[in-house]
Order: C-alpha cells, then structure tokens, then sequence
C-alpha cells in the first residue's frame, strides 16, 4: 500500500512539472500600427523590444508591424 501512495504522488509531480514546463513556453505576438502625429500610418519603421537582441521588425507600408512568436519572458 506504502508502494501505490508513493507512485501516486510520483505520477502527480510528474504531471505538475509537464503543467508548468508547457506554461513556461507559451508564446504570443504583438501587433500594432505605427503613425505619425497626424494619424498617417509609417512604413518602414524599426519596431523591437528594449534591450532584447533579436526581437523586432519593420512596419509594412501601411505602417503595420507583428512580433510573432515571442516567449512571455521578453517583455
């Protein structure tokens, strides 16, 4: 009986820590537009997350930009 309860509580940390590993590479994007202060869309534009190499892109020539596939610990 001592051997059921001990797999019992092996077989739910082992299902917590998939819980918690699959929460932890959840990922989103970040979509916007860019615009001047007329309310004129801005193509070309350099859109990037603050000190995170690697993570940015342009506004398209509707001044529309995505960040796809972010971690959640990037911003």
């Amino acid at each position: 009986m001592k051997a059921y309860i001990t797999n019992r509580i092996y077989l739910m940390l082992f299902f917590c820590s998939i819980t918690i590993m699959a929460q932890a590479q959840q990922k989103f994007e970040i979509s916007g537009i860019v615009q001047d202060e007329t309310g004129q869309p801005v193509p070309g534009v350099s859109v990037y997350v603050k000190d995170k190499t690697g993570i940015g892109t342009n506004t398209d020539m509707d001044g529309k930009f995505v960040l796809k596939d972010m971690p959640d610990t990037s911003i």
